[in-house]
């Protein structure tokens, strides 16, 4: 975990986010436990999701969403760019966004590959989640 506890300018914290979301090895398996970057005095984590989820690493994947909320944490954009999700693994994300929003925190999917999308449409979930295309669109939750 990287730690951005005190960025000097906003223009650092872009920096790092970026090289955050760009710097993927291609060659890694499926992983959902390193958070990349956490925003210590925004109360931000970003977590990086690769490969297919579904019900044989549904417990992997529950986990890594639990690790992300940390009581300091108050909003957890995941970074589904290169992910794959079965019905299974949304009700999971679905389950963790409820227990998010009771808690007060707020949830946000980054880039959902075009697979990621379908699925939350066909299943009727494409305004239950807010979606972030850019990183600018990260740095704009930063602020709220």
């Amino acid at each position: 975990m990287k730690n951005f506890a005190n960025p000097c300018v906003l223009g650092d914290l872009t920096k790092a986010l970026a090289a955050d979301i760009v710097t993927v090895d291609a060659a890694a398996p499926f992983s959902c436990r390193p958070l990349h970057g956490r925003t210590a005095e925004r109360d931000t984590a970003l977590g990086r999701f690769r490969g297919e989820i579904g019900l044989p690493n549904l417990a992997e994947f529950k986990a890594a969403l639990n690790d992300l909320v940390m009581n300091t944490v108050l909003k957890v954009i995941l970074d589904f760019a290169e992910v794959s999700l079965s019905r299974s693994a949304v009700g999971a994300l679905v389950g963790f966004a409820a227990a998010m929003h009771g808690r007060n925190k707020r949830l946000y999917l980054f880039r959902p590959s075009a697979q990621v999308r379908k699925t939350l449409k066909d299943l009727g979930l494409t305004g239950f989640f807010t979606v972030l295309e850019t990183e600018d669109d990260i740095l704009a939750t930063l602020v709220v």
